[in-house]
């Protein structure tokens, strides 16, 4: 019998638990995994810190900034050991009782398998490295015989989310830093949303799902609902021949029908475009762009 550092039996794999509420999270610290926990404690819930025992485990990721290459290959190898740890944890929390991991990946990974199934992520942008890390650990969780749900989230925006707030920072002083051609359809769902679906997947069979809003709009659509919200016409980074950006740049088969079918969950902000444009015209933090200059004619 192993025992807890407050001297509690720890049950082994199969065993039912004293706590079944109990709900460790575990991963990225950020706004998802903040508002992760806020809603696992209003759903009944008690979200305990990373490294505590309780019969389900959650694995949050983040994306990433953009950057540059020396940047990008750093996120690479602090991706490929964060792999091999999250792997570790997966696996002591299997043997010390959890019997479910539900890992938070990323829609916006490229060269995914069609279809709504467990499609193997290929070519991963770094700024999407860590989505991969945690869908590893869930793999490994999965080969032990545990329950695992991996959750592929469409772009994650919200009012505490650092792309957001960079592209809404930027809209303000007259930049479009939205990456990809416009006509792509974006995978989006509401950070709120996102861990609401995060609640929905304790009890969803195992399996890979995607998680959206079910509307993706395309770019185009969400830099003219900024533009409008920002009340001035935008200057696009991605013009002048400049090639197109990986993480927003490539189309997806991400519209999350699966998993609404499967739990009953919806988004509460169902239309990207609308959202944003709320989110732009609220007060927000000075950015660090400078003032596009305007172009001769």
């Amino acid at each position: 019998m192993r025992y807890d550092p407050a001297g509690r039996a720890r049950p082994g794999p199969g065993t039912p638990w004293h706590d079944s509420r109990a709900v460790t999270v575990a991963g990225a610290r950020s706004p998802l995994e903040a508002a992760v926990c806020h809603e696992l404690s209003a759903s009944g819930y008690r979200p305990v810190p990373s490294g505590s025992d309780a019969p389900v485990l959650v694995i949050a990721s983040e994306l990433a900034l953009p950057a540059g290459w020396l940047v990008s290959h750093y996120r690479r190898w602090q991706a490929a050991r964060r792999r091999d740890d999250l792997i570790a944890a997966a696996r002591l929390a299997h043997e010390h009782g959890t019997a479910r991991l539900v890992a938070l990946s990323s829609a916006l990974l490229s060269g995914l398998s069609p279809g709504p199934g467990p499609g193997r992520p290929g070519n991963a942008p770094p700024e999407a490295a860590l989505a991969l890390a945690a869908e590893a650990a869930a793999q490994a969780f999965a080969g032990l015989g545990g329950t695992a749900v991996v959750l592929r989230l469409g772009w994650t925006y919200g009012d505490t989310d650092r792309h957001t707030r960079q592209i809404l920072t930027a809209a303000r002083r007259g930049w479009l830093l939205l990456d990809g051609p416009p006509g792509t359809r974006v995978p989006t769902v509401e950070t709120s949303d996102a861990a609401s679906a995060v609640v929905a997947a304790l009890t969803a069979p195992a399996g890979v799902y995607y998680v959206t809003d079910g509307a993706p709009r395309t770019q185009r659509e969400l830099g003219e609902a900024i533009a409008a919200a920002a009340g001035r016409d935008l200057h696009p980074l991605n013009d002048g021949g400049r090639r197109h950006g990986q993480l927003l740049g490539c189309a997806r088969p991400a519209d999350g029908a699966e998993f609404r079918a499967v739990t009953g969950w919806r988004p509460r902000f169902p239309d990207a475009a609308e959202r944003l444009s709320q989110l732009c015209q609220a007060p927000g933090p000075a950015g660090s762009f400078s003032r596009p200059r305007r172009q001769e004619k």
